[in-house]
């Protein structure tokens, strides 16, 4: 789970690693008050209800193979679906706010335009995050944060990042400290 402390902690089936409340609140300032979303990385479905108890509305959640039973269009509990059909039903314009597994994510930022992930914060200095940069206008610092929810502090620095569906874009970068 970590590049400074490999072998520590063991890995996580199917890269689920529920997202803590100290890692979203960095997000809530840069949200429209009842902002209206989508996750589809939903894994537990913490992020959403999270973000719910905090005045905004997630419509619908998704995840390949949910934990529990989340939103979905007909309001009943979300079948799995298959990998390459994950993004192909999302409304392309509609807020995605998600943490996706980091091991997919050229995946998720290929199908998903108005977005705001939860990302590691080294991802935007590589040589693959320089195609979807154009489209990030914002990125949030959110600073270490322990993912094994362990009461210890983290190893790896996160941020949130906003991306449009548009590009050329001048990213702006806010620290939460």
């Amino acid at each position: 789970m970590t590049k400074r402390a490999p072998g520590k902690y063991p890995p996580s089936k199917r890269d689920f690693y529920r997202t803590p409340a100290k890692a979203i609140a960095p997000l809530l300032p840069y949200l429209s008050p009842g902002t209206r979303f989508i996750d589809p990385c939903a894994g537990d479905g913490f992020m959403a209800a999270f973000l719910d108890a905090h005045g905004h509305l997630c419509l619908e959640a998704y995840d390949i193979k949910p934990m529990r039973p989340h939103k979905s269009r007909a309001t009943e509990p979300h079948r799995p679906v298959s990998k390459a059909d994950m993004f192909k039903q999302l409304p392309p314009t509609l807020l995605a706010v998600s943490n996706p597994p980091w091991s997919i994510l050229d995946r998720v930022l290929d199908h998903l335009r108005e977005s705001w992930l939860l990302l590691a914060a080294d991802w935007t200095q590589t040589q693959w995050a320089q195609p979807y940069l154009k489209r990030c206008s914002m990125i949030v610092a959110v600073g270490r944060v322990s993912w094994m929810h362990n009461n210890q502090g983290g190893y790896d620095n996160a941020v949130w990042c906003r991306f449009h569906d548009d590009s050329n874009r001048d990213t702006r970068f806010v620290n939460t400290w």
